[in-house]
């Protein structure tokens, strides 16, 4: 018999990439297609990959500095190992 999937996500940037970690961390067999050749290589290769905190608006300010936590740990959530 073929295998089957539970969840496609259809691009594999950084938020389909996200999303398909995450999904697969649940327990969800996933599939992740996309128009390039890997991931990362559409426009989330031309990102600038700036990390700020400065913003016109509260929110923004306290939503970056609450995220500030989550970068700091990040290679930690992606298991990843040590350089």
């Amino acid at each position: 018999m073929g295998e089957s999937t539970d969840v496609v996500v259809v691009g594999a940037g950084v938020i389909g990439s996200s999303i398909a970690l995450e999904l697969a961390r649940s327990g969800l067999r996933v599939v992740v297609v996309d128009k390039f050749g890997g991931a990362g290589n559409g426009s989330t290769s031309a990102s600038s990959a700036v990390v700020r905190f400065a913003y016109p608006t509260i929110a923004g300010v306290k939503a970056a500095w609450e995220s500030r936590h989550c970068w700091e740990a990040w290679r930690d959530h992606l298991q990843a190992p040590a350089r």
